[in-house]
């Protein structure tokens, strides 16, 4: 055979037998999983700082110090791309898990229960023969932890909003939920003239009687149960589906129009309801306030700036939005008489801003003008008169006593410390924020002269340092905060006792060498907090930042608390809500999982409470209430670094 043949033929076998491996590698995970040899299930995943176990009833898990622990993306399960990017830059959504079981009011399970995301109704699954559904759902955004709402319903049963706290690779288990009876109820919301129209219709309880007035005809009524309702089609046709038994009235309000309800009608199990009408009424030119913001030339400003406010004997309120981009405004009032001060502004700061006072409800196309720029000026200098050309700067006026809108912005000087603004037309006052400096606050001020200068000398920062060691190792990267101590008063922060305030006064990161620069504003005794991904937080205060010396934070891994909640007659006490707080503005709550079973990792040593709780903590909202006075802690038991403290929640006696 000739030599060119030949390494022809060997050329062609090669590439036939690569073209063999080629095809025999799966090249997509699913792929490659499915021509490996089947993996046993393992009950746990190990990572460098703990071990989650697995999640199928067991008790929900909440830890610091798992951060790199996700749930995996199930397959086919419905992804929502981050907005602003297509599917494929979207980032990696992850996912929590919800389990309950659904029962009648004997503990008979009810099949077939639809549960699912009212806003991503892709999100969904059903209970089965046992009444118990597990369910996986995304991560609207990157937090970690989110409050969730999903609906639960099944023909003949009432409908039930289910309310819980959900957090990324944790199952939270919502235990019994019962679900009574309930019946479907078909309608129509209509105008006055009983045309069809779109609306939201819901349901109000039969026992509370509407008081027919303007602010309940412009606002509805507080026991209009707005979590179930429900769009009405174009012709106003609507389904509510699962209203329990018993007396109710529909409430109903269309875009722009007041609200309508209808008179007292009763549902009786087993009977849906059908053929009711609720008319919605057009807004009232007794209802509003409307009129147009224009330049000093006439021609409307689009998306000009208004702040409008009033009060009464007994309420006061305000509030700042934009104009439309015809520069037109419309306010539905709030209280029949009282009149309204509205200020407009040029958002692009051309023009001096224009002022009516007094305005009152059903007046219609008042015009506001602006007026010729007339701009007041700001230098800031440093305490050795250099100087400051970058600050952030938050103005804030007066919209009328006890009222106040502010705007903050990151401003740039024309120069040698000089900034320009309009001329507020109300009293105002000034806070600055400028790297390296102190924080400075003006007092209240009256407006200025169009064209004066306020002339304002800032102090250097101070800070407090100290280092921060985790492991006996430098601790990079660790944040650093400052809270203020409450002194004498009384400060709940969602519900939980706390010594300090839970908003952070100033906030630092450690160096490499673990050492950090914290900056603080004032004399306030302060409470110190140090955290790291992986170790429990620490704590120390409360401190005199100007007289303490170097701080030294170590930071361990932290213990554990796990119990059992008890309760009545020995029902299993799966679905209890129990919460834990050191008093640090850090509160913890997590449902307890079957057998009443609960356990919180990575947790700081000391004292701590263990409390029985009627919500869990909403990750998206933060409420404090603050008293006079004081009264003693009541501790729960003591956390060791390490170590595991038992302690059961005993609800069983009142």
């Amino acid at each position: 055979m000739p030599k060119p043949l030949r390494y022809f033929f060997i050329v062609l076998a090669l590439f036939g037998l690569a073209f063999a491996i080629w095809t025999g590698v799966p090249r997509h995970r699913h792929a490659a999983e499915e021509s490996a040899a089947p993996q046993a299930a393992g009950p746990e995943i190990t990572t460098e700082t703990n071990t989650i176990r697995s999640y199928t009833e067991q008790p929900v898990e909440r830890t610091e110090t798992a951060p790199d622990a996700r749930a995996s993306i199930p397959d086919g399960a419905h992804v929502n791309p981050a907005p602003g990017l297509v599917p494929d830059q979207a980032r990696k959504v992850e996912f929590a898990k919800l389990t309950a079981r659904f029962v009648d009011a004997l503990g008979t399970p009810w099949p077939d229960v639809d549960v699912l995301d009212p806003d991503d109704p892709k999100v969904a699954t059903k209970s089965d023969a046992s009444g118990r559904f597990t369910l996986d759902v995304p991560q609207p955004w990157t937090e970690a932890s989110w409050s969730g709402e999903l609906v639960a319903r099944r023909a003949g049963c009432a409908t039930k909003l289910l309310r819980c706290t959900l957090t990324v690779a944790t199952t939270t288990q919502l235990g019994d939920v019962v679900l009574g009876p309930g019946v479907d109820v078909y309608g129509r919301a209509i105008d006055e003239k009983r045309r069809g129209i779109k609306a939201k219709v819901g349901v109000a309880a039969g026992e509370h009687e509407v008081v027919d007035d303007g602010p309940t005809r412009r606002g509805g009524a507080s026991h209009f149960d707005r979590a179930l309702a429900v769009d009405s089609a174009e012709d106003g046709s609507f389904v509510l589906r699962g209203v329990a038994p018993g007396e109710w009235r529909l409430w109903a309000q269309g875009d722009g129009s007041r609200y309508g309800w209808t008179d007292k009608f009763t549902l009786v199990e087993g009977a849906d309801a059908r053929g009711l009408e609720v008319v919605v009424p057009a807004l009232r030119d007794s209802d509003l306030i409307t009129g147009i913001v224009l330049a000093p030339d006439g021609s409307p400003v689009p998306g000009a700036t208004l702040a409008y406010s009033f009060a009464t004997e007994t309420m006061s309120s305000s509030t700042t939005r934009q104009a439309d981009d015809d520069g037109r405004f419309r306010i539905v009032i709030d209280d029949d008489q009282a009149p309204f001060d509205i200020t407009a502004g040029d958002p692009q700061g051309r023009y001096s801003e224009a002022t009516a006072n007094g305005v009152k409800p059903g007046t219609l196309e008042i015009e506001l003008r602006l007026g010729e720029n007339a701009p007041f000026y700001l230098v800031l200098r440093g305490p050795e008169g250099e100087p400051v050309d970058d600050c952030r700067l938050a103005l804030h006026r007066q919209l009328r006593e006890g009222h106040w809108q502010g705007t903050t912005t990151e401003w740039k000087s024309k120069g040698e410390g000089r900034f320009e603004f309009v001329a507020p037309s109300s009293r105002f006052r000034i806070e600055i924020e400028a790297k390296g400096y102190r924080k400075h606050q003006t007092e209240e001020l009256d407006p200025p002269v169009p064209g004066s200068t306020l002339e304002i000398t800032l102090d250097r920062t101070p800070f407090l340092r100290g280092r921060v060691l985790a492991d006996g190792k430098p601790a990079s990267g660790a944040k650093v905060r400052g809270f203020k101590d409450v002194g004498d008063s009384l400060l709940e922060v969602n519900g939980f006792r706390c010594l300090h305030h839970a908003w952070g006064d100033a906030e630092t990161t450690t160096k490499d060498d673990g050492t950090f620069e914290l900056p603080y504003n004032d004399d306030t005794l302060l409470w110190i907090r140090a955290e790291l991904s992986g170790f429990a937080a620490a704590e120390l205060g409360p401190i005199a930042p100007a007289s303490s010396p170097a701080l030294a934070f170590e930071l361990v891994r932290g213990g554990l608390i796990e119990g059992i909640v008890i309760l009545p007659d020995g029902k299993d006490a799966e679905g209890t809500i129990v919460g834990i707080s050191r008093c640090d503005g850090f509160p913890r709550t997590q449902r307890a999982g079957a057998g009443g079973r609960f356990r919180f990792e990575g947790l700081t040593p000391g004292n701590w409470q263990v409390l029985h709780r009627t919500q869990e903590i909403d990750p998206d909202s933060t409420s404090s209430t603050m008293s006079t006075g004081s009264k003693p802690i009541e501790w729960s038991c003591e956390v060791r670094d390490g170590r595991t403290t038992r302690f059961d929640l005993d609800l069983s006696r009142p």
